[in-house]
């Protein structure tokens, strides 16, 4: 499709975010069941091994250190979806710029019929409209 002509690395970049963050969110999640299990009820079976040497320095230490662990998860997450928003930008701006290259295009191979049926203004702007629809929907 001509529209995604040169944005192969773009969708490989963001789908590479969008994993990390899908991960690390899923992270947190763990971090907490963790510090629930070991810290508050001293359940350690299902803790992995460098945690449970951390837990073993005490209650507050291990929940400062697991809240510190928290903090880097949700750094390391701000950071991936502030990267992931800047390429989502650039992808939309290049599909939309390569939609309208190729409305243009089309609407001067038009008949000269379909010129006087419609303003050039009208044309253009839904053929602007038509390029936001579908960078909306990609």
């Amino acid at each position: 499709m001509k529209v995604l002509k040169g944005l192969k690395k773009y969708i490989l970049w963001l789908m590479i975010f969008s994993s990390i963050i899908s991960y690390f969110s899923l992270q947190i999640a763990n971090y907490i069941r963790y510090a629930i299990d070991g810290i508050l009820f001293h359940n350690t079976n299902q803790i992995p091994n460098y945690l449970n040497i951390l837990l073993e320095m005490g209650t507050i230490k291990g929940l400062i250190i697991i809240s510190i662990g928290i903090m880097i998860i949700n750094l390391i997450i701000v950071i991936a979806q502030y990267i992931r928003e800047r390429i989502t930008t650039v992808f939309t701006l290049k599909i939309s710029s390569n939609l309208k290259k190729i409305l243009y295009a089309h609407i001067l191979k038009l008949e000269y019929d379909s010129y006087q049926s419609y303003s050039k203004v009208e044309m253009l702007q839904r053929a602007n409209e038509d390029a936001r629809g579908v960078c909306q929907f990609l």
